[in-house]
């Protein structure tokens, strides 16, 4: 098998979603990489959260109330 050989089994990197061959955009490209992870995190909290306040609307009530409490508590001082 000679150089040849190798890259023709190769298949051509496909390019971000933004336009940019892999491995060549450097940290910015990472960077974007992990808000887009981050926020698609978050999306998936929210609506784990918003799934877990509607089975447990009382549980959800007395959270709020005292977390209320806490924050009134702390900001008094």
């Amino acid at each position: 098998m000679n150089a040849n050989d190798h890259s023709q089994n190769q298949q051509p990197h496909e390019p971000h979603k933004h336009g940019v061959e892999p491995g060549t955009c450097g940290i910015g490209c990472d960077l974007h990489e992990a808000s887009n992870q981050l926020l698609e995190q978050t999306k998936d909290l929210r609506a784990e959260l918003a799934k877990q306040a509607r089975e447990h609307p009382l549980a959800t009530f007395g959270l709020a109330f005292a977390a209320g409490v806490l924050l009134a508590r702390a900001l008094r001082r």
